[in-house]
């Protein structure tokens, strides 16, 4: 018999929302307590902080991979003034992003909140934008866990294996299994992975504890969201694929 709480939470689970940082990773094992209990007391601080310690961890990790690709580029036979002038700008760059890295994630979540609210209150006449937010801030983890897969992957193949900008992609989706030269099929099909589904399940959970609207309307919130989303990851994927083979 299952030891729980008078709320219904199991007794594990009540301990975790109790401290915040370890209910920010309720999310992995109890997401329902976790989306409850934001319902009652919206928090976005902990879970913000958290993620933006973690990727700017993540940037630093990735950052050698970043400059080789970049050297990469470089035709055959350019004068080392300019290769070292190159990859001082490149560094800068580097630098310049992980400073900017906790404002970027603050005004996306913001915006996404937005959009997020607006979509609950046209579909089920029900919106709260702090709720959104603080759901959002949480669930800003799993495309985190993702990053660091992929920064995995690459550090298994080893620095040695990058030799074009390109080889900084890790197929995470669909893609693994069918194989396309179409490049906007291609991106669709590695948008279609395990941390996107279980982004979606995730959301769909979080906007029906939020707002008690129906199930059907909680997959029509999560679904119209998501595939919001992943227009515009595909998007930003093909863009700078552009650049990339541009430059």
């Amino acid at each position: 018999m299952s030891l729980t709480t008078t709320a219904g939470a199991p007794v594990g689970a009540r301990r975790w929302l109790g401290r915040p940082l370890g209910r920010m990773f309720l999310l992995l094992w109890a997401p329902g307590d976790l989306f409850k209990s934001l319902r009652r007391r919206p928090e976005w601080l902990t879970p913000f902080l958290a993620v933006s310690l973690m990727s700017l961890l993540l940037a630093w990790g990735g950052a050698p991979y970043a400059l080789r690709a970049a050297e990469s580029v470089l035709p055959p036979g350019t004068p080392a003034e300019q290769s070292e002038l190159l990859r001082r700008q490149i560094i800068l760059g580097q630098k310049l992003n992980l400073a900017l890295t906790p404002l970027l994630l603050l005004v996306k979540s913001l915006v996404a909140a937005l959009v997020l609210t607006l979509l609950t209150v046209v579909v089920s006449g029900r919106g709260d934008y702090r709720r959104a937010f603080s759901a959002l801030s949480h669930l800003n983890l799993i495309p985190l866990l993702s990053s660091a897969f992929a920064l995995l992957v690459l550090r298994l193949r080893g620095l040695e294996r990058i030799g074009s900008p390109l080889d900084l992609e890790v197929p995470l989706g669909l893609n693994l299994l069918i194989g396309t030269r179409h490049a906007t099929l291609e991106a669709v099909l590695n948008v279609v992975n395990f941390f996107e589904l279980w982004y979606l399940g995730l959301l769909v959970l979080a906007v029906r504890a939020l707002t008690g609207c129906s199930r059907v309307e909680a997959a029509l919130i999560g679904g119209t969201y998501w595939g919001l989303s992943v227009a515009l990851q595909v998007t930003v994927t093909l863009l700078g694929r552009d650049a990339l083979t541009a430059g």
